[in-house]
């Protein structure tokens, strides 16, 4: 009789835990259409204009994946990822980004910069086409481009 009684009150705490208040979750994000399943070119990076070297094969950009709240990208010469966070204010985080280890001599790229942005990057601003990302609202960090992919 004890243990029946054990097993019903375990069983109740299940339904009630399945039950309650959904906890906050650090990967909740605000929708944000524009931003989500786009194909974002890197443009300028601290100001500077990006030049693809004869030697790179593709472009450093990224992509802010809807499933998990994935981040997913190439920075000239490495393939990288993470997660981020949308929240009001037009703010942003990026956590756990990290990249493959490949050298590339020959990429003009800093890729230490670009990648450097994610950790940075707590504001962005969306406009023509256009995200920017920056540490304090204002000064760019960043600038990229929406592309079809």
């Amino acid at each position: 009789m004890k243990i029946l009684s054990i097993m019903t009150i375990t069983g109740l705490l299940a339904v009630v835990a399945c039950t309650s208040a959904p906890t906050h979750d650090k990967h909740h994000s605000i929708a944000e259409p524009q931003l989500t399943e786009r194909y974002w070119k890197l443009l300028t990076l601290n100001d500077k204009a990006i030049v693809l070297s004869p030697n790179q094969d593709r472009e450093a950009h990224f992509i802010l994946k809807n499933t998990d709240n994935r981040l997913t990208g190439y920075s000239g010469c490495n393939a990288f990822f993470g997660s981020y966070t949308l929240e009001s204010g037009h703010r942003i985080r990026f956590d756990q980004v990290g990249a493959t280890k490949r050298a590339c001599p020959d990429v003009q790229l800093n890729e230490f910069e670009f990648l450097r942005v994610f950790g940075l990057a707590n504001h962005y601003r969306f406009q023509d086409g256009h995200l920017t990302l920056t540490s304090d609202g204002q000064t760019p960090l960043a600038v990229f481009k929406s592309v079809e992919f």
